[in-house]
């Protein structure tokens, strides 16, 4: 059942009459958003060829990147990932925050109240 390039997810479920359905997903390596993948639907969407992925098409994920290129400029897109570091690093040289061995971010502030 998995074809195309990079499935992102494959699952097995049953619809209301019980019927087995398969089917596989891909995710938008921007947003992490995730759908059901269904080959010559007609749904329009788009391919990074920086991050090696597919792209949701959604509205609010070219929302999402405009503000994440805002904050860090100097590139055409931001992968999740790469956003996500790129935000833990920021808080590691701010003095109001703790960054935990697991990635957390904790206030200080709130450190201080309980």
């Amino acid at each position: 059942m998995i074809r195309g390039h990079k499935p992102g997810n494959y699952f097995v479920t049953a619809d209301a009459a019980g019927r087995k359905v398969e089917g596989e997903g891909r995710q938008c390596c921007h947003c992490q958003f995730s759908w059901e993948y269904h080959p010559g639907s007609g749904e329009r969407r788009g391919y990074c060829a920086r991050h090696d992925g597919w792209l949701c098409a959604r509205p609010i994920c070219a929302q999402l990147q405009a503000k994440m290129l805002a904050k860090f400029p100097g590139q055409s897109c931001i992968s999740f990932d790469d956003f996500n570091r790129r935000l833990r690093e920021s808080y590691e040289h701010d003095p109001n925050y703790i960054v935990l061995s697991s990635g957390i971010v904790v206030p200080i502030a709130w450190l201080q109240s309980q």
